[in-house]
C-alpha cells in the first residue's frame, strides 16, 4: 500500500528546516514518540520544550496529535461504557437455572456427623 504524498505545506517547513529538526531531536519521528510517551506519563520540560517546537512548524504532526486526541477520547468513552453495563435479567437467569440444575445433579457430600 503507499501513502498519499505529504502536504505541500509540509514539504516547504521540512525541506528548508528539517535538517536542523532531526539533529535537535525535533523530527516528526521524535515529535511521534513524544506524543506517545506523553500519553503514559507527564513529559519533562525539555521534553515538552521539543514537541511544542515541532508541533509549532508540522501541519502533519498537529494533525497526528489531534487523532491521536480524539482516538484516546473515544477509548475513554468505550471503557466508560463497559464499565457501566450489567448482564441483561435473562442471562441471569439462565446462569442460575443451570447453577441449580448442577447442584441437584450432584450427590451431597456432606456426611452427617451424628450417624
Amino acid at each position: 500500500m503507499k501513502l498519499p504524498p505529504p502536504p505541500s505545506d509540509y514539504r516547504k517547513s521540512h525541506e528548508k528546516i528539517g535538517g536542523w529538526l532531526y539533529r535537535r531531536r525535533l523530527s516528526c519521528q521524535h515529535f511521534t514518540e513524544l506524543s506517545l510517551v506523553a500519553a503514559d506519563r507527564p513529559l519533562g520540560i525539555g521534553e515538552h520544550a521539543r514537541r511544542l517546537a515541532h508541533f509549532l512548524v508540522c501541519s502533519v504532526c498537529r494533525k497526528f496529535n489531534k487523532q491521536m486526541k480524539v482516538l484516546r477520547h473515544l477509548v475513554r468513552l468505550y471503557v466508560i461504557g463497559l464499565t457501566k453495563t450489567s448482564p441483561s435479567e435473562r442471562f441471569l437467569q439462565q446462569l442460575r437455572d443451570q447453577l441449580a440444575t448442577q447442584a441437584a445433579n450432584q450427590p451431597s457430600t456432606s456426611k452427617n456427623s451424628h450417624d
